[in-house]
């Protein structure tokens, strides 16, 4: 193991300023039942500290390098007051899932390419904390399970925010993709009131197709393969355990077409629709629609 810190003290001891750079070769660690060897952890971060009440750390990085491939590198820098609490962090994650499962394997689990990317903020201020952030998975390649995958991605963009009686997500939208060929896209709002447990939610799916569906639907054919499929809805939920719940939701489903090398599937195209307007309060339920 190697360290090396650095610290200074201007300003009349008022204010520090340290410099951190530590390396660790050979590290070894369980994760669950596997064993990960063989891995070097390397760690530099510098910034300052003033009346240890205010602290900017200017700049971090951790790095995970195993047989000279790169597992993962997090980035970042962040403010924090002490005495009034407020706080900012920023932080980056760029993960390779190929040298991932070739240094923790996972039965029935490997990835020839892709590549994970994340971009997030961390701020509080008062009582009231903030996460926003963005998530892109590209280029996967590989098979999890029965799932197959080929140059498979997605972005999730995520926007929410906590308060000690009340958990609000403002946006959640994200899209799903394979060889560049939309795949479709999502989007999620709602809130949790933690002090009532109540929520609200409202979710919507837009132009989901075969090219983002395929990877998690053709485990369920057997032997048959997904030519096309087109899925819209949309769904929203009220809960009040005191009060009324309501679930309204709307789902389509149009242009199915199953490849069957048996024949056994009709080669026209599928269609189905399903509608629910539900209400419930106490112990009484009020099927408006079904």
């Amino acid at each position: 193991m190697d360290l090396t810190l650095k610290l200074s003290s201007p300003q009349g001891g008022r204010q520090l300023t340290f410099d951190l750079d530590s390396r660790i070769d050979n590290y070894a660690a369980r994760i669950g039942s596997n064993q990960m060897v063989q891995a070097s952890v390397s760690l530099k971060a510098r910034g300052q500290a003033v009346d240890f009440k205010q602290f900017n750390l200017s700049e971090y990085r951790l790095q995970i390098v195993r047989q000279n491939q790169s597992l993962a590198i997090v980035t970042g820098s962040g403010t924090y007051d002490l005495a009034g609490g407020g706080a900012d962090m920023q932080v980056a994650l760029q993960a390779s899932p190929t040298v991932l499962c070739q240094a923790i394997p996972q039965p029935g689990t490997s990835f020839s390419s892709g590549s994970v990317e994340l971009k997030g903020r961390v701020t509080r201020k008062q009582n009231t904390e903030t996460i926003t952030g963005k998530l892109v998975l590209a280029n996967l390649t590989g098979q999890a399970g029965q799932n197959q995958f080929h140059s498979f991605g997605s972005t999730m963009d995520l926007d929410m925010s906590k308060t000690p009686e009340q958990i609000q997500i403002n946006k959640i939208t994200g899209n799903l993709n394979q060889g560049g060929n939309a795949g479709g896209a999502f989007e999620m709002t709602g809130k949790f009131n933690t002090a009532r447990n109540t929520a609200q939610l409202t979710v919507s799916l837009s132009g989901f197709n075969q090219n983002g569906l395929r990877p998690f639907l053709e485990p369920l054919l057997a032997d048959k393969k997904l030519v096309s499929i087109t899925v819209n809805g949309n769904a929203s939920v009220q809960y009040d355990p005191k009060g009324s719940s309501a679930i309204k939701a709307s789902l389509q489903v149009a242009n199915l077409v199953v490849s069957d090398p048996q024949r056994q599937l009709p080669a026209t195209p599928l269609e189905a629709r399903l509608e629910i307007d539900t209400a419930v309060k106490k112990q009484s339920a009020d099927i408006r629609q079904f």
